[in-house]
């Protein structure tokens, strides 16, 4: 609920003193260029004149701390990044998103508690670009260093050889929508044994979350998919599914869908990972000799708006 927020004082009557008030906005993904004084507040903004009596004066903010903490991506639809904390000040948007971030370190540089209780960090990149402001859950970001997905669950051995595959920028597109990260680049890693054989692929789909599949004479025997903390979610070793599809889905949680396809022996994929969101949808394709396919599509019909829109080119 958006707070109201003394604009003048109307002057003192024989009835007392009344204030007149206008409601702390938020501009979202299209805010930037919104009202950024509070002479130009919108007509939805106004709350009229109130009672002075009527009303208590609280701060925004209750505490500011400097810190320096690391932390890198888990779930980058959950929370954006923000110009402020969100209604803490008359006018508050989106200024920047997680897609291009997910694969590198991160550090809060300040936290702020609002009057609610909830915690704000300002984030930075390791090389010291200042990011925003987004809300401190572990949902949304990992305490500690960052970690490449393919060298943690893959951890290869010197008789391995491990292989890294990124999207492009051109293949992902640079626009941004509310619930996806569709600029965000897939990553594909492989894995072969010392006769050179596929092993083992990772993916990180478009929501970052991370899907396994262990193979043995060129057929699936295992597949892992993990929470966005990285965390073994779902683990399927049932032969029936590894030979068709299998597709990871919350019964409550409105998040992102993974399916992963398992094709046979004797064609030329081997195993697509595909990502169904609520604003679009994005695919990776494996084949048997290595090579690797991504693509990236927005749904019809769907609002986006540029990603250099935001803070990053």
């Amino acid at each position: 609920m958006p707070l109201p927020k003394q604009e003048k004082c109307l002057g003192t009557t024989t009835k007392g003193t009344f204030y007149h008030l206008v409601a702390y906005e938020s501009g979202g993904f299209e805010g930037i260029d919104g009202p950024k004084t509070i002479s130009n507040f919108s007509d939805f903004a106004n709350v009229g004149y109130v009672k002075a009596s009527d009303m208590k004066r609280i701060q925004t903010v209750h505490s500011v701390k400097t810190c320096k903490r690391p932390y890198y991506v888990a779930d980058p639809n959950l929370h954006r990044i923000w110009n402020r904390p969100i209604y803490t000040v008359h006018y508050t948007y989106v200024s920047g998103v997680f897609d291009r971030l997910a694969a590198q370190q991160l550090y809060a540089t300040k936290e702020v508690t609002k009057y609610n209780g909830v915690h704000f960090l300002y984030l930075e990149t390791a090389k010291g670009k200042k990011l925003g402001w987004t809300q401190k859950t572990p949902k949304t970001l990992i305490a500690g260093k960052y970690r490449d997905p393919g060298k943690q669950f893959l951890a290869p051995k010197r008789h391995e050889s491990l292989r890294k595959k990124v999207q492009s920028a051109r293949s992902t597109g640079n626009r941004v929508t509310t619930n996806e990260s569709l600029s965000m680049p897939q990553r594909a890693y492989i894995l072969r044994n010392r006769q050179h054989h596929i092993s083992k692929v990772l993916v990180t789909g478009m929501d970052n979350r991370i899907s396994k599949i262990n193979f043995q004479q060129g057929r699936a025997t295992k597949l892992t998919v993990y929470t966005y903390r990285r965390k073994p979610w779902k683990v399927i070793t049932n032969r029936k599914r590894l030979r068709t599809h299998y597709q990871a889905a919350h019964a409550y949680t409105q998040v992102d869908e993974t399916r992963v396809n398992f094709h046979a022996t004797n064609k030329k994929k081997l195993v697509t990972v595909i990502t169904y969101g609520y604003d679009g949808t994005a695919k990776t394709t494996m084949y048997r000799n290595g090579h690797v396919t991504f693509s990236t599509r927005a749904y019809k019909h769907i609002m986006t708006y540029p990603l250099s829109q935001f803070n990053y080119k």
